[in-house]
């Protein structure tokens, strides 16, 4: 998702929930990413979430999701998880 959190800046942001009971290496998510996807489709930022936020139709509340953290980074093994 395309994110303005500075007036002018936008960024390509990524969210990911992973799998349960596996933790989400936001870095080897990246680099999955980047071997299928050109260098501009791959956020820098990906967000870890316990889950996606929803609006009362079941779509993804976009307004609701954080902005990018300093590091959000969180060390695991398994890329299996979705990014909106």
């Amino acid at each position: 998702m395309v994110r303005e959190d500075r007036p002018g800046v936008k960024q390509l942001v990524g969210y990911a929930v992973p799998a349960a009971g596996a933790e989400l290496d936001t870095e080897e998510l990246r680099r999955w990413a980047g071997d299928r996807l050109p260098d501009y489709m791959v956020p820098r930022p990906i967000i870890a979430l316990d889950t996606l936020p929803l609006t009362t139709n079941g779509k993804v509340d976009q307004k609701a999701l954080p902005a990018q953290r300093r590091s959000s980074s969180v060390s695991s093994s398994a890329p299996a998880a979705g990014t909106a």
